[in-house]
């Protein structure tokens, strides 16, 4: 009949069609993949999708499970928040070797008048202004002191080291566990809160892609270690920020752990 909808090719007895869209002509169907307040609506905008029984974790669950008692981790974002650090920090072990490229510094060549790159404190304060160091709130926050205080404790150890690129804004995301292949994940989404965690008001929902060939991840690898070589170190100086954040002293030491504390600690994550 005319005005009727045409039949879904993924309908029982049909070969499922990832590329099929229902027809504008089905003012339901258009509004089953289009309205703001349908259940494939929704869960998109959380970061799922139901075609085709097709599930995408958010952010937050697919980088916690891939830093999950790693034994060591590369990280190259564009940006970098401290909000976003603490959505992810408490599955690390704790003396897990880290490194962390933060990317979209001003341009070495057209802005040295706004940033001196051979002091690497100028580039420790560029990135703690661009992780909103500002506006974290220790005092008032418990979570926001603990994230600190777990990047200032990997830094004053040495088990992380951060630095910083003019260029790099593409995101990158690798970790090695004992007994596993290695993992890298590329996508558009940066650490931060907004890509982390699905709660937040300002969500956003990002493509994320696992390589598995270990050609490709090998050049994966090598790209790392080129961009590494690259940055302009950051450690020392935006630890001491930190510390001057949380009013410690220059000359902290971060606290033991007792092994209940620890046991504890898994047994939240």
């Amino acid at each position: 009949a005319s005005g009727a909808s045409p039949p879904s090719p993924n309908a029982p007895g049909t070969a499922p069609n990832p590329c099929y869209h229902p027809s504008a002509t089905s003012s339901a169907a258009s509004a089953r993949w289009n309205g703001p307040s349908s259940a494939t609506g929704r869960a998109w905008e959380k970061g799922r999708t139901e075609m085709d029984d097709i599930s995408i974790p958010p952010a937050g669950e697919i980088l916690r499970d891939m830093f999950r008692n790693a034994v060591e981790i590369d990280i190259e974002v564009g940006y970098f928040t401290f909000a976003g650090w603490r959505e992810i920090y408490s599955v690390i072990p704790e003396n897990t070797p880290i490194r962390v490229i933060i990317g979209m510094l001003p341009d070495k060549d057209k802005d040295n008048n706004k940033v001196d790159f051979g002091e690497s404190t100028s580039v420790a304060k560029v990135i703690a202004q661009k992780a909103y160091l500002n506006r974290m709130s220790p005092d008032r926050n418990r979570d926001s002191r603990m994230a600190l205080e777990d990047i200032a404790s990997r830094l004053c150890k040495g088990s992380m080291q951060v630095r910083g690129h003019w260029k790099i804004h593409g995101k990158m995301y690798a970790s090695k566990k004992r007994f596993r292949r290695p993992r890298i994940v590329v996508g558009t989404g940066n650490i931060s809160k907004m890509v982390l965690d699905p709660k937040d008001e300002n969500y956003q929902g990002n493509i994320w892609v696992e390589v598995r060939r270990a050609k490709t991840r090998r050049a994966q690898h090598n790209r790392f270690e080129k961009d590494w070589d690259e940055c302009q170190d950051a450690s020392d100086q935006l630890l001491q920020l930190i510390l001057n954040k949380l009013n410690l002293p220059s000359d902290w030491q971060p606290p033991k752990v007792s092994f209940i504390k620890k046991l504890f600690r898994k047994r939240e994550v």
